[in-house]
């Protein structure tokens, strides 16, 4: 009569198991820094979209005059504050906007720069 028993053994649980755990903790990693890289990018994108919305507003005053133009700086907003400077150059005026920014622990600075033509 032959013996015969259909199943797996203790080791070959046990190494499915580790095999499984391993698995498991890479993906965990993997989705902690996914997690950063998304709120760091949410952060870039608020900074770089306020810097728009500012230089677009200059834009709007320069048709006016551009001797209207001036620099400033404005309150947090999203948890992005900025500043901006106006320059003069030959046929027109030179924005720069920098924006800063808490990322974690560190603090981010992100600068944009525009060319305004005037007539």
């Amino acid at each position: 009569m032959r013996n015969s028993r259909d199943g797996f053994t203790i080791i070959e649980v046990l190494i499915a198991i580790i095999v499984l755990s391993i698995g498991v903790l890479a993906l965990s990693s993997g989705a902690g820094s996914v997690t950063r890289m998304m709120y760091s990018g949410k952060n870039k994108t608020h900074s770089y979209a306020l810097s728009a919305s500012k230089i677009d507003s200059l834009r709007a005053l320069a048709k006016a005059g551009c001797g209207t133009i001036s620099g400033g700086n404005w309150a947090a907003v999203y948890g992005v504050s900025g500043a901006w400077t106006v320059s003069t150059f030959t046929n027109g005026r030179r924005i720069e906007v920098t924006t800063s920014y808490r990322n974690g622990r560190a603090e981010k600075r992100d600068t944009v720069n525009a060319y305004i033509y005037c007539p």
